[in-house]
């Protein structure tokens, strides 16, 4: 959720927070998750993670500034696909700065409007090995090393022997929770929580993933354009 994200407490209830805010709900057949970059614009790496994180949008614009410039091109670069844009007075002179970007996809909504929507969004899974993306972890008493994060592929289950990386190191699943609810396994695309044993949480962090063995590489090159 980016622009004026005081609408989620309207969505859902506001959960942990740091950098980043996280909003959670659960109805009788689904479970959601909306993520702020709350210290965003004062630090950039949260938009960029934020987004990483998600598969919707959810903009909300209140001026046309370089703060809404900033997202208009991460969201354009990292090709997120779909979203909703909150309706407002700003929407004809909007509807010029996203032209040609991937923004130009998004639905102009108001905001009963996406309380409606949201309730029928698909998720957006992707098959194949085990790949979580880390947001966070710490230390339970009594349980180990507890890591939050988003199945980006796959489906995690419990006692899956797995590896962090980059730091190459094994470890294994004890227990599986999607929203503080143990489960046996996840599918992508769940937030979850892994308990975990092999490693300690200051050995792990955002920006970390958890991958089937061998399935991923570190390397020492990175190609990148800049634009």
């Amino acid at each position: 959720m980016l622009g004026d994200a005081s609408i989620a407490d309207q969505l859902a209830k506001a959960g942990s927070k740091s950098d980043i805010t996280f909003y959670e709900r659960k109805t009788s057949d689904s479970k959601f998750c909306f993520i702020v970059p709350s210290s965003f614009p004062d630090k950039v790496q949260p938009l960029s993670q934020t987004i990483a994180l998600s598969e919707y949008v959810i903009l909300n614009p209140t001026k046309i500034d370089k703060v809404l410039g900033e997202q208009i091109v991460a969201l354009d670069n990292m090709k997120i696909e779909r979203g909703f844009i909150i309706s407002s007075w700003l929407d004809e002179e909007l509807r010029k700065f996203i032209k040609s970007t991937i923004l130009e996809k998004y639905q102009f909504v108001t905001l009963e409007e996406l309380k409606q929507k949201i309730e029928s969004v698909s998720e957006i899974a992707q098959n194949g090995q085990a790949k979580v993306l880390v947001d966070g972890s710490f230390e339970v008493k009594g349980v180990g090393t507890l890591a939050l994060g988003v199945v980006r592929r796959g489906t995690i289950k419990q006692h899956d022997e797995l590896e962090v990386f980059p730091q190459k190191k094994p470890v294994s699943v004890r227990t599986v929770q999607m929203h503080d609810d143990g489960v046996e396994s996840a599918p992508s695309p769940a937030r979850v929580g892994l308990s975990m044993k092999g490693l300690t949480a200051k050995e792990i962090g955002r920006g970390d993933l958890i991958g089937a063995l061998d399935s991923l590489q570190v390397g020492h090159e990175l190609r990148v354009r800049f634009e």
